[in-house]
């Protein structure tokens, strides 16, 4: 007896009811489910039929049938992590073989999925024979692919011998079937969309041999949308059925009702028909991912809180995983929602998995830095954090790589105690994995070599520590590592007994490891039994959900497009069907597979359905709603409705509870309703908006929450971060344009000290930094231009030598390949100092004083005082030159930037980021009051490389000089502007690239500005403001630090600034 039930959706309850009327104890019932919904069958089973066991009623998928069925004969089959693994071996034996993979065949995720190509071609019954005769005909890259793809096939075939994989078996099993091992038991299929021809082939055989068979397929013949359901599998199951003589019997179950029961049997059909809605399926949009979902935990957390509805009634249906998973936990974590997220996670990503690949991969190519890094990096390794990071930067200041790590370290410089030790511990650990470094070695060697080195890692104890301490942040990612070694465990056999006795390469063992970890996925089980299930469209059965919530609906995402991507395209399937060598799914069956997956799962709650799309992506590009989404607006009369998150008036502490719905959403709301209140809007009386300020202060910290409910919107709070200035009283110039720059900048710099690693090389810094040691030099030893020109060449020589024998850079001359570069930089050298003195000759300015420090107690000239939070505050810094004639001074200061990137004009000054030089300029003249202003210049040393015709002009001064005539003729008599910023012309002096003029009297309205921008700094300083602000988007294009700033490119100040407000006058020309 042959009974085929065509059900409106996917449902156990055909299945369960046919059991109730054929179950007998004694008697043997087998249901058949996909391999993902055996243990919710079983427990659907137990709780229809209120048994307290499954003794007698078995429930498997075809493979685990096939399984249980070789394993009660004593026979044995290659599992899919064997199998893949064959395969590796297979390509790698016959990669020079190839012609079209032959590039792409070592690359980490090739092997996995040739292997997906080949399970699709032997599931849809091509053999061997017939993709060989296909082949002869095909032309161009379709050619060569099967060409590549017969190889392998017939390669993959002869390797497996006798043995059985997960394709083959199948075919043993069917082989069972007709043998009668299923013919005194009632068999049961259910929640399929479709069989493989192999699984067609022993459902025609079970329904010859088996007491009964009950199918329960998705199915409407008579439906506007009939196209979408796999009417073709039920004809050729009837037809085989009735060949066969065997009694069948189709009927109908129609469990759905009002709009479900239209979407069942109208979407995807576009027939245009209208219906009207029962309010049982419900359309929205929201702004963002974020304010979609937060909607959608507001309803969850109302409907626990106020009617009683446990959290397992929920499910939320993710359309687009990669994007909203993440969402979805951060939220519903937010709410206090518990979660369970029915999806697998990959055994590359345990920390386990990290600790055999990175160790493997450091000993297999020459302990290269990066993978060396990468091992030590691994929390298994037993190395701090800290003791890793101080490992990063010596090595990559020492320029240590390869044969470094076989010797202790030599090169002296800060952190190398912690580097030994670290280095030490590293070539213990990996020792045991010497054997990678050999030509070949047997699989068994390999295997001894890796259990030692899981075991010298303590890999067991260090993996449970690691399980305990995510058990709290991280229960699932627990769940995962902890079953990690079982996992890693039994891919070291399975290569063991794959390549036997052969001898292999090392490169070829470690990639058949990291194909099988690539492949490998780990299952998790929910933590809690009342949870919100959280899974994919087609991957979950939402067992007994009452009210669905699908996010991330937008166009593309429901259904899901099919891409035409993977090793064999559409058009390779396509020319293969030409020549009797059809594949399937084609691109036409994935498309309608796709729709009825997606109907499948919209037809699950036995409530309400919600389906939502958010209206702009990550990237802030607007999105459409998807094809599902507008067809089922359409068919029943409904509009998509937009929600952004507003308060409304909350008139009790019950209301702000269910408002708040859980303690992560405290802040937020804080800052929503002080926000509303500073626009006269009462969101909540002043003694609950009382009530909710306190409990966050507690949280977050009362200096925090007063900045954040003031509008300045600190990442974190900052405190005082003019302590140190205050507690010496001195502040530094260059920390005052950093601040003025951007708070964020100062706060990592000169607050928590972050600081780039060093490299060995001689980046931008380093070379700015010895020149600018060398120039010091030099200029500080001759003064006078009588001496510039004998000797050039050795007096830049003395200076360079001098400098790089010195503490500061005597490490440059230990670091490999360095001499080149030095020799590069002292030619540079000659070069700058040599095309300075030769303009400087013409004027009649000179060297005055090098590194003159102002404000420091052990010398040096007095400090320049500011009034700031209610005291005076001194400031101080070291001038790199002042040039004098007579009583007129400019200021010179070395700068590592290229001039194309050193902005030194007036609104840079207004802004504070220019401060630096008017600073010094301020102290030389309070330190002599018969000082006059002649210029503060910048000379950027990072221009290396400019075109021949403009080499003489590659390094000169930018900044602002003087206009009076006296002045002007004493910097450059001729006017050339080959020095100074400005040059003489027809209508008179005019500034040019990069200089700015001012008078005497606009040197010192300058002066005056920034002694009060410093003020006023310092006075933010106190207030602890360290809000990301740019000044300028420059400013984020070079920081440091913007890969760990949240707000990179945002909040660029833009206040406005006339420069006569500054410098006094108009005439004062901002040229």
């Amino acid at each position: 007896m042959f009974e085929l039930i065509l059900s409106d959706c996917l449902t156990s309850r055909p299945v369960t009811d046919a059991l109730k009327k054929n179950y007998r104890r004694g008697t043997r019932h087998l249901v058949i489910v996909p391999d993902r919904f055996t243990l919710s069958y079983e427990r659907a089973i137990l709780r229809e039929l209120s048994l307290k066991g499954t003794f007698d009623i078995e429930v498997a998928s075809f493979s685990r049938l096939a399984d249980n069925a070789m394993e009660s004969e004593g026979t044995g089959c290659l599992d899919s992590l064997s199998e893949v693994m064959l395969l590796r071996k297979v390509i790698e034996r016959n990669r020079d073989k190839l012609k079209c993979f032959a590039g792409s065949a070592a690359r980490a995720g090739f092997c996995s999925e040739m292997y997906a190509v080949l399970s699709q071609v032997r599931a849809s019954g091509v053999s061997l024979a017939a993709l060989k005769e296909a082949a002869v005909k095909l032309k161009g890259k379709t050619a060569l692919k099967t060409e590549d793809i017969v190889l392998l096939y017939g390669e993959y075939m002869a390797a497996l011998g006798g043995m059985e994989d997960n394709q083959s078996k199948l075919e043993v099993l069917l082989e069972r079937v007709k043998e009668g091992s299923w013919r005194d038991a009632h068999v049961y299929i259910s929640d399929f969309t479709g069989f493989t021809a192999v699984e067609e082939d022993i459902v025609s055989a079970l329904a010859q041999n088996s007491l009964s068979l009950t199918m329960c397929l998705p199915a409407d013949r008579s439906a506007p949308n009939a196209g979408i359901y796999p009417l073709g599998t039920l004809a050729r199951l009837t037809q085989a059925a009735k060949q066969a003589g065997i009694k069948t019997e189709v009927r109908e179950c129609r469990l759905l009702k009002g709009d479900l029961a239209v979407l069942g049997a109208n979407l995807f059909g576009y027939g245009g028909k209208k219906f009207t809605s029962d309010g049982s399926v419900f359309l929205f949009s929201s702004p963002t991912a974020e304010s979609e979902i937060r909607w959608v935990a507001r309803q969850i957390k109302g409907a626990v809180t106020d009617k009683g509805r446990r959290y397992r009634d929920f499910a939320v249906v993710c359309c687009d995983r990669t994007e909203y998973v993440g969402v979805v936990d951060k939220v519903f974590a937010d709410f206090g929602i518990p979660v369970y997220f029915d999806s697998k996670s990959p055994l590359a990503a345990t920390a386990g998995a990290r600790l055999l690949q990175s160790g493997i991969n450091a000993v297999l190519y020459g302990k290269n830095r990066r993978d060396v890094l990468e091992f030590v990096k691994c929390p298994l390794t037993g190395v701090a954090a800290d003791d890793a990071d101080a490992f990063e930067n010596y090595l990559l200041h020492a320029g240590a790589d390869r044969s470094a790590f076989d010797r202790p370290f030599e090169i002296e410089l800060e952190d190398m105690a912690q580097a030994e030790s670290v280095r030490a511990r590293l070539m213990r650990l990996l020792a045991p994995l010497a054997v990678f470094g050999r030509t070949r070695a047997a699989a068994e060697e390999y295997s001894k070599a890796v259990t030692d080195f899981f075991n010298g890692c303590d890999f067991v104890k260090n993996n449970a520590a690691l399980v305990s301490r995510l058990q709290e942040s991280d229960p699932a990612q627990a769940m995962v590592n902890d079953q990690s070694v079982a996992e890693l465990a039994a891919i070291v056999t399975a290569a063991e007994e794959v390549f036997g006795e052969d001898k292999i390469s090392p490169k070829v063992y470690a990639e058949v490891l990291s194909s099988a970890i690539e492949a490998r996925q780990v299952s998790t089980v929910p933590l809690s039994l009342d949870c919100v299930y959280v899974g994919q469209v087609g991957e979950s059965r939402y067992e007994n959900c009452k009210y669905m919530f699908v996010v991330g609906a937008s166009l593309g995402k429901l259904p899901a497009e099919s891409a035409d991507t993977g090793l064999l395209s559409d058009s390779d399937c396509a020319e293969w069907g030409r020549f009797d060598a059809p594949v399937h799914p084609n691109a036409r069956e994935r498309g309608l597979g796709y729709k009825l997956s997606a109907l499948m799962t919209l037809l699950k709650p036995e409530k309400k359905l919600y389906v939502s799309y958010c209206t702009s992506d990550k990237a802030g590009n607007k999105t459409q709603p998807s094809a599902a989404m507008n067809e089922i607006a359409s068919l029943l009369g409904l509009k998509i409705n937009f929600f952004r998150e507003m308060p409304e008036a909350i008139v009790s502490r019950a209301a702000l509870a269910r408002y708040l719905g859980g303690a992560g959403n405290a802040k937020g709301a804080l800052i929503s309703f002080v926000g509303l209140k500073r626009d006269n809007i009462d969101v909540l009386s002043r003694e609950d908006l009382n009530a909710l300020y306190s409990y966050v202060s507690e949280k977050f910290g009362a200096e925090y929450v007063r900045n954040l409910t003031e509008g300045k919107r600190l990442p974190f709070d900052g405190g005082d971060l003019s302590a140190e200035v205050f507690s010496g009283g001195y502040a530094s110039a260059s920390a005052l344009e950093r601040y003025a720059a951007c708070p964020f900048l100062y706060f990592m710099d000169y607050v928590i000290k972050a600081k780039e690693r060093e490299e060995a090389r001689l980046n931008a810094r380093d070379t700015g930094t010895l020149l600018h040691a060398v120039l010091e030099k030099f200029f500080g030893d001759n003064k006078q231009s009588e001496s510039w020109e004998e000797g050039l060449r050795e007096k830049v020589r003395s200076a360079f030598d001098e400098m790089l024998n010195g503490e500061e850079f005597s490490y440059l001359k230990s670091l490999p390949g360095m001499r080149s570069e030095l020799e590069r930089l002292f030619e540079r050298a000659v070069f700058i100092i040599g095309s300075l003195t030769e303009k400087m000759k013409a004027g009649s300015f000179r060297p005055d004083a090098t590194e003159v420090r102002f404000g420091f107690e052990d010398g040096g000239i007095p400090a320049v005082t500011v009034s700031a939070a209610g005291r005076k505050i001194k400031l101080r810094g070291v001038i790199d030159r002042v040039d004098r004639w007579g009583d007129h001074v400019l200021v010179v200061d070395y700068k590592s930037k290229k001039a194309s990137s050193l902005d030194f004009s007036p609104i840079k000054v207004a802004k504070g980021e220019r401060i630096q030089t008017f600073l010094y300029l301020i102290a030389l003249l309070a330190a002599d009051k018969r000082l006059k202003p002649a210029g503060v210049f910048y000379l950027p040393l990072g221009n290396d490389y400019v075109s021949g015709k403009d080499a003489e002009e590659r390094y000169r001064y930018t900044g602002f000089v003087s206009s009076e005539p006296e002045v002007a003729k004493a910097l450059d008599p001729g006017g050339t502007g080959a020095l100074y910023p400005c040059k003489k012309t027809a209508k008179g002096l005019k500034a040019t690239k990069g200089g700015t003029l001012l008078s005497e009297k606009g040197f010192y309205k300058y002066c005056e500005y920034v002694l009060k921008s410093i003020s006023r700094s310092l006075e933010e300083m106190k207030d602890g403001f360290i809000m990301p602000s740019p000044a300028s988007e420059n400013i984020c294009k070079y920081c440091a630090f913007k890969n760990v700033c949240a707000s990179a490119g945002e909040n660029v100040r833009g206040e406005k600034y006339e420069d006569p407000h500054i410098a006094g006058e108009a005439e004062d020309g901002m040229e």
